[in-house]
């Protein structure tokens, strides 16, 4: 798994992260200050196929294991910043303790395009205890692809975003 991205990434998937990455200074690939660290909320095991092309009974086994092995990896690694696009019903399988609420950081109100948005699209964070230790989680809505409703330049802007707030406390 270490060398994943030095082999055979799945870039259609993980290319949809990558601009908020390096927003907050990091990447997946090689040659950044920081690497990156991809999981799934569900389950850090790998699949092959990918999530969406499991069996219903095949992701049910996984979700009922892999949660408690997701919160084991996170406190074994406390990560300074989770960034989180998944359907909002899966927010509720993070176990850490919260130390504050949810709380919109930014909202973005126009596409990248300057179109103005029917709902603006909002990145909401919150800080939780993760072994001993304080990490901010920030969440926005998935599309097909995480933060697929923000344009690459959008991505960006939220990655240094939450590197302010996490450097902000």
């Amino acid at each position: 798994m270490s060398a994943y991205f030095r082999t055979d990434p799945y870039r259609g998937w993980f290319s949809a992260f990558e601009p908020l990455l390096n927003g907050l200074g990091v990447s997946y690939y090689e040659g950044s200050a920081s690497t990156a660290l991809h999981t799934d909320i569900c389950s850090p095991v790998a699949t092959n196929p990918t999530w969406s092309g499991l069996k219903e009974a095949d992701r049910a086994v996984l979700e009922s294991d892999g949660g408690p092995l997701w919160r084991m990896l996170l406190e074994e690694l406390r990560p300074q910043i989770v960034a989180l696009s998944v359907a909002k019903a899966h927010l509720k399988r993070i176990e850490f303790t919260p130390m504050t609420a949810w709380h919109v950081i930014h909202a973005f109100e126009r596409t990248a395009g300057g179109d103005l948005r029917s709902r603006p699209y909002e990145i909401c964070a919150r800080w939780y205890d993760v072994g001993g230790e304080r990490s901010l989680f920030a969440f926005g809505a998935a599309a097909q692809k995480p933060f697929g409703l923000l344009a690459d330049s959008q991505k960006r802007e939220t990655g240094e975003l939450l590197l302010e707030a996490y450097q902000d406390g």
